[in-house]
């Protein structure tokens, strides 16, 4: 059993690129997937665990929900059916994905919604009565192995743009930290290294963000919010995104430019792109 969910099994790479459906709403449970097909007799019976809710008489369906989830989602998934809610931060269990799939094997799931766990081959193989996944992250990364979900007509939604504020703000407190050198400020207050004021003035001086050039690599729900913010601290954008460029799309007024261009030009350099096969190891 793995114990976080932030890469793959060992000897896994990340699947192909994103290529299916329609967003969840952040902080809320995907959207009703379409009806599913009846089970197949050779399926073991559902189980009824003590934390499953029973839907109203006539449900057809049995979700597994490994994901942090609201009340107010747990509330409309149980309008759909039986809902299991086991949610890794309470249960502190990532599945491993073969023991994944003949959980829900065993227990007639038809859904499952995860966040950190993994749902690769093995584990559709050996769920083959798993009709849908819905992840809980805006990116899919190693968690969904897309080609044999679509192999095995199972519908994979993910979560689009959920956390893209966090994402936004967090990128902004990192420019400012090493802008004005505030982590080697901090280190040297604790450590009792700045004795006197003005060594500390002249070492930790930092700069300005005003008047600078942020590159941003990728330009989608991350990007633009990273944008939005940074030109109210009056600094220069660039982009790189070559897909939104091919498609002509709006780039919330930001320049495309190259990316050799962008890096030449950018004092910061923010990294907002999905990894696919073509953006993996896009710097170093």
């Amino acid at each position: 059993m793995r114990k976080g969910g932030c890469a793959p099994p060992p000897g896994r790479s990340a699947p192909g690129p994103w290529r299916c459906a329609a967003p969840c709403a952040p902080g809320g449970p995907p959207p009703t997937p379409p009806p599913l097909p009846s089970r197949s007799s050779g399926r073991a019976p559902a189980s009824t665990p003590a934390s499953s809710t029973t839907a109203a008489r006539g449900a057809s369906m049995k979700i597994l929900v490994l994901a942090p989830f609201s009340d107010e989602g747990l509330a409309r998934l149980r309008r759909l059916g039986d809902v299991v809610y086991e949610p890794w931060l309470a249960t502190r269990r990532i599945w491993d994905p073969e023991e994944l799939g003949a959980r829900l094997h065993q227990d007639g799931i038809d859904a499952v919604i995860i966040e950190a766990d993994f749902v690769l081959a093995e584990t559709l193989a050996a769920a083959p009565g798993l009709r849908f996944i819905g992840l809980c992250r805006g990116d899919v990364g190693p968690h969904v192995d897309l080609e044999a979900a679509a192999q095995a007509g199972v519908c994979v939604v993910r979560a689009s743009a959920r956390n893209a504020t966090a994402v936004a703000e967090l990128t902004i407190g990192l420019m400012l930290a090493l802008a004005r050198r505030i982590l080697p400020a901090h280190a040297a207050i604790v450590s009792g290294r700045w004795s006197s004021p003005l060594d500390g003035y002249a070492g930790f001086r930092g700069c300005e963000l005003a008047g600078k050039t942020a590159g941003l690599i990728g330009l989608g729900a991350v990007g633009r919010e990273v944008a939005r913010r940074l030109l109210a601290f009056d600094m220069t954008l660039l982009a790189y995104d070559p897909p939104l460029a091919e498609r002509g799309g709006e780039s919330a007024g930001v320049p495309l430019v190259g990316l050799d261009e962008l890096l030449r030009r950018s004092d910061f350099v923010c990294l907002h792109a999905t990894v696919t096969p073509s953006s993996a190891g896009i710097i170093g």
